[in-house]
């Protein structure tokens, strides 16, 4: 959550600054390591939806940064070994 709110709030032109408890990479946090996963269905309920689907466009904004390569979809039920 916190990496998500500085980068909104450096969309909207505040100067932020985020500081991470740990050098990365590092095993203490909910999404640690080099890869995630990411769903649109999910099974929380369907309230939970949009939120999970505004993420993914998040995302695709992200990337659109000319030095950034963050995302490598893959198809359901395509999981790398």
């Amino acid at each position: 959550m916190g990496s998500a709110t500085a980068y909104q709030l450096a969309r909207r032109g505040a100067s932020v600054v985020g500081f991470d408890r740990f050098a990365p990479p590092h095993t203490h946090g909910s999404t640690h390591g080099e890869t995630r996963v990411t769903r649109q269905a999910i099974g929380e309920g369907e309230e939970y939806s949009p939120f999970a689907l505004r993420s993914h466009e998040i995302w695709r904004e992200i990337e659109q940064a000319p030095d950034v390569a963050a995302v490598s979809p893959s198809e359901p039920g395509n999981v790398p070994a």
